[in-house]
């Protein structure tokens, strides 16, 4: 062992290989990591390390022969390592609420003779960040909300003999990119919201055991590509059903096979199944970030929430034919970012409240700009879409303030609902011939913008309409008025 493994950090071993080829012998040496083990607890210590467990913490007395963890108490502990025993009596549960929004507690190590979870026990607990749980666990439930809002939590493995998962256990973890069951887990139901918002979660598999998943369990687990379905559930692709757990995948399957899902060098997180090479995540620091030339696609909330990145490039040979939903939503420091030519969707949401978006250029070949967007990218002073867009969304350039000017190219047939809403830089807007609809509010808010006045009313058209909107009236004396074509009243 080069660096010895120890409870709570990795090691490291050389590892040999040998081989004799023609009378000669070839010998390579390679460093290879070694995972921590964890503590484990067995009286009032790890049997690892020796570690004692947490003093002072709450107990309460709930049989003639059973505690019950029921808070911090005047424990200063960290790292929570859950005694075996109080009182030469077992502690077999951790109580509702117990640890809840403690933001001090990094990790938390549970005995085998814990059975239970009270709801909320470790609810709001943002700075945890690993939960452990002994080798033979009798852990049986896990309540309602008990690891709720744990941000930093990245990796769970729920042991084999926990039955049931309660509503909202695990409800926006954001962090958590590994849900584990045990091969022969007994696990037969996981509640409403369960997994809501976990939305690192790239993969997992559903046990045999399990007979129901409730309402919503896996709704906004974007990067969720990958299920193995070992039960009798009849789980999709794309499928609503059965709590959304296959609502973004790319696949499912029913026997346990390679995951297509890989970490590179550089911290991104691919799906590759031999046709689509999905960007799914990004997991490095760097600020500056160059796009491998091979992703096809940029997965729903790829590189959501990534806020420092200041720049992404795309190379000239890019593959890249889609953005998705979300793929830069919360991007706060992305400044500039040139969209591949190869491109032809922007999904909803896709640059949302990128609030130092100064720039971007959109290619001839985009066929379509979703819903919101560029919705708040507050910084954004121009934008031309082209005439292969034959849409844009409802709410796309929404609280844009800083837009100054919006070419829109003669190809573009429809314009959302507020998709210019209260922008309040607006001055130029060129709306091309081909437009057939504009939908309500489109324009609401837009103060500075420049209009077509005929004496009576601002209006706002193109060169065969100049009365495709109106505006607002300029005589307070006209009662009544016929709006001619598909016209949309934003102001009066």
């Amino acid at each position: 062992m080069t660096t010895p493994v120890t409870c709570t950090t990795d090691g490291e071993k050389d590892c040999t290989a040998t081989v004799t080829f023609n009378n000669q012998t070839y010998t390579d040496v390679k460093t290879v990591t070694v995972e921590k083990t964890g503590h484990s607890i067995s009286g009032n210590s790890c049997v690892y390390c020796g570690q004692p467990a947490s003093e002072g913490l709450d107990m309460v007395l709930i049989s003639e022969g059973e505690y019950t963890v029921s808070g911090i108490g005047t424990c200063t502990d960290t790292e929570i390592l859950i005694p075996a025993t109080y009182n030469d009596l077992p502690v077999v549960s951790v109580e509702a609420s117990a640890f809840l929004n403690n933001t001090a507690i990094t990790s938390v190590v549970l005995p085998d003779g814990i059975t239970s979870i009270g709801e909320n026990a470790f609810n709001g607990c943002e700075s945890l960040t690993s939960v452990t749980f002994g080798k033979n666990s009798q852990l049986s439930s896990i309540g309602p909300g008990a690891f709720n809002y744990c941000y930093s939590l990245e990796s769970i493995t729920i042991p084999e003999s926990v039955t049931n998962i309660g509503s909202e256990a695990f409800n926006y973890c954001c962090g958590l990119r590994s849900v584990t069951f045990g091969e022969n887990s007994q696990l037969t139901s996981i509640g409403d919201y369960a997994f809501l918002g976990c939305y690192s979660i790239e993969s997992i598999t559903i046990p045999a055991s399990v007979t129901s998943i409730g309402e919503w369990a896996f709704v906004e687990c974007y990067r969720l590509v990958e299920v193995w379905n070992l039960s009798k559930l009849n789980i999709t692709a794309g499928s609503e059903d059965n709590g959304y757990v296959g609502y973004y995948a790319k696949r499912v399957e029913t026997e346990p096979s390679e995951s297509y899902v890989y970490t590179d060098e550089n911290g991104y997180v691919i799906y590759y199944d031999g046709k689509v090479k999905a960007l799914i995540n990004y997991t490095g620091n760097e600020t500056k970030l160059t796009i491998p030339d091979d992703i096809t696609e940029l997965n729903c909330f790829a590189l959501s929430d990534c806020y420092n990145i200041t720049s992404v490039t795309f190379g000239e040979h890019s593959q890249l034919t889609s953005i998705g939903d979300g793929a830069f939503n919360w991007c706060e420091s992305l400044e500039s970012i040139t969209i591949p030519d190869g491109v032809i969707s922007i999904g909803d949401w896709a640059f949302c409240c990128c609030a130092k978006l100064t720039s971007i250029t959109i290619p001839d070949g985009v066929k379509s700009i979703g819903n919101y967007a560029f919705e708040e990218c507050t910084a954004l002073e121009s934008i031309t879409i082209p005439g292969s867009v034959l849409s844009i969304g409802d709410n796309a350039f929404k609280e844009c303030t800083a837009l100054e000017s919006a070419i829109i190219a003669d190809g573009v047939t429809s314009i959302g609902d507020n998709a210019f809403y209260n922008c309040t830089s607006l001055v130029n807007v060129s709306l091309p011939d081909s437009l057939t609809s504009i939908s309500f509010n489109t324009f609401y808010g837009c103060a500075n913008l420049q209009l077509y006045d005929d004496g009576t009313a601002y209006y706002l058209g193109n060169s065969e309409n100049h009365y495709l909107i109106l505006v607002s009236v300029i005589s307070k004396e006209i009662t009544s008025f016929t709006i001619y074509l598909e016209q949309c009243l934003l102001r009066m």
